[in-house]
């Protein structure tokens, strides 16, 4: 190999290491909201959880059952945004990212490499783009809606 092709290389590189650093950074964001919100809804629905506890030990039958409506529709937000798998799987986006990053830096000196590490990062977008985790959106409203329906009328 002569040094030629090495430096013809460098500013293909350097581009594609801007579009992967874009991937992880927005994966990075898509991440660090996710997963806040989630420990957030694991929070309140812990507290709700202790509240309807201490109304019921207060006989405070009115609060205990709002709080559980409120855990109710708790658990209907997460199952119809899985915060939780969705944080999990940006997650891995960001790794290999970054994975894909120390690739270009350190074992990427021919045309072959770099073609291959493009089209890597090309499945990983594609990956990304088709098999991001999703909630079950309105059949989750749907049932929660019947299960409370059910409730009235028992």
């Amino acid at each position: 190999m002569n040094n030629q092709s090495v430096v013809d290389l460098e500013p293909k590189k350097q581009k594609l290491m801007g579009e992967i650093n874009q991937f992880v950074e927005t994966y990075q964001k898509r991440h660090s909201g996710n997963f806040h919100l989630n420990w957030i809804l694991i929070v309140i629905g812990l507290l709700l959880s202790a509240g309807v506890t201490v109304a019921g030990m207060l006989n405070q039958g009115l609060i205990a059952a709002v709080l559980g409506i409120c855990i109710g529709f708790l658990l209907g937000l997460q199952n119809a945004f899985p915060l939780g798998e969705k944080a999990e799987f940006y997650r891995l986006m960001i790794v290999e990212g970054q994975n894909l990053i120390s690739v270009l830096n350190y074992e990427v000196d021919t045309l072959k490499e770099f073609e291959d590490s493009q089209k890597r990062f090309r499945k990983l977008r594609s990956h990304a783009a088709a098999s991001l985790p999703k909630g079950r959106g309105m059949e989750a409203v749907k049932e929660m809606y019947k299960d409370f329906s059910r409730k009235d009328t028992a």
